[in-house]
C-alpha cells in the first residue's frame, strides 16, 4: 500500500504490507542507494507472523523527493524518520514496534536510538554501515571536506560493488536492473554518516550481550557481513524472547510469532 507524507516541503513515499492481523509493526529504514521496495521479500516473511510492515524511501532516495545520495543534514534525517513512525502511528495506531535498520539504515537507526528520545522497546540492525571494509585514501577524505565547505552537495559515485550484496545471482541482477537503485553520494552524506558510524559502533562492546545500558532498547544484531561493503565487527545474534532479558541465544523463526 502506497504512503506518502510532506516534511518541510519535500515529498517522502513510504509503502506498506499488511497482516491479515496487524498484532504488531516493523518500520524498515533501508540501506544507501536503495528503497524501501526492495524489502517486500522481507515484509511477506513478517506478514505471517502478524506483523504489517512499513518501509520509508530515505531523502534522495526511491520515490521520495531529493537529490540523489545527498543528506541536507543528520538532524533532518533523524526528524523525518520521526515523522514517518508519527505517520505510521496515525494509520495504524499504537502497536508493539520494531524498528529496522539495514546497512546504512542500520547506522541511521542506531544514532536514532542514541540521540532521540523514542519509546521502541526492541530494534533490529542488520550489516550496519559503521565501518567500511577499507578506509578511503587520505586524499579522497581530504577532498571531501573540502567539498563539505565548497559544493557539498557534489555528486560522487559510492564505487558499492554490486555483485557483493548477496551470494544470489539473481538478487544482484534485481538490485543492478533497479532504476529506483543508484550509486550517488555526496560529502555532506558521506562524512557525517560515517562520522555517526564510528560513533555508533563505540556504543557496541563485546562485554555487553547488547545495548540497552547505551542506548535503552534491547537490539537484535544479526549480521550477514560482506567484506567488500562493510568491515565485520564481532556482534552479536538474539533471539526475541531473550532480548527483553538482554542475554544472547540463537534466532528462529518461532520467536516472532505475536
Amino acid at each position: 500500500m502506497d504512503s506518502n507524507f510532506t516534511f518541510k516541503k519535500n515529498n517522502f513515499y513510504w509503502q506498506s504490507w499488511e497482516a491479515n492481523k496487524t498484532n504488531g509493526l516493523i518500520l524498515i529504514i533501508h540501506g544507501m542507494g536503495e528503497h524501501g521496495g526492495r524489502y517486500a521479500h522481507v515484509a511477506k516473511f513478517f506478514n505471517q507472523f502478524n506483523y504489517t510492515v512499513c518501509a520509508l524511501d530515505h531523502y534522495g532516495h526511491g520515490k521520495s523527493d531529493g537529490k540523489r545520495g545527498d543528506m541536507p543534514s543528520l538532524d533532518f534525517m533523524y526528524d523525518y524518520m520521526a515523522e514517518f513512525i508519527r505517520e505510521v502511528e496515525k494509520k495504524y495506531g499504537k502497536k508493539p514496534t520494531v524498528l529496522y535498520g539495514h546497512s546504512m539504515g542500520g547506522n541511521a537507526v542506531a544514532n536514532y536510538l542514541i540521540w532521540r528520545k523514542h519509546s521502541f522497546k526492541t530494534a533490529i540492525i542488520t550489516s550496519p554501515w559503521f565501518t567500511l571494509p577499507t578506509e578511503p585514501p587520505a586524499w579522497k577524505i581530504f577532498m571531501a571536506k573540502v567539498m563539505m565547505k565548497i559544493f557539498p552537495s557534489f555528486p560522487d559515485k559510492t564505487n558499492l560493488d554490486a555483485s557483493a550484496i548477496s551470494r544470489n545471482r539473481v538478487e544482484v541482477d534485481k538490485y543492478i536492473q533497479d532504476p529506483l537503485v543508484h550509486d550517488s553520494i555526496t560529502p555532506r552524506m558521506f562524512l557525517p554518516m560515517q562520522e555517526a558510524g564510528l560513533m555508533a559502533s563505540a556504543f557496541i562492546s563485546p562485554f555487553y550481550s547488547c545495548m540497552e545500558n547505551q542506548i535503552n532498547s534491547p537490539i537484535l544484531l544479526d549480521l550477514f557481513y560482506s567484506m567488500k561493503i562493510i568491515r565485520r565487527m564481532s556482534l552479536f545474534r538474539l533471539g526475541k524472547e531473550d532480548i527483553m532479558n538482554c542475554t544472547t541465544t540463537s534466532f528462529n523463526q518461532r520467536s516472532w510469532n505475536l
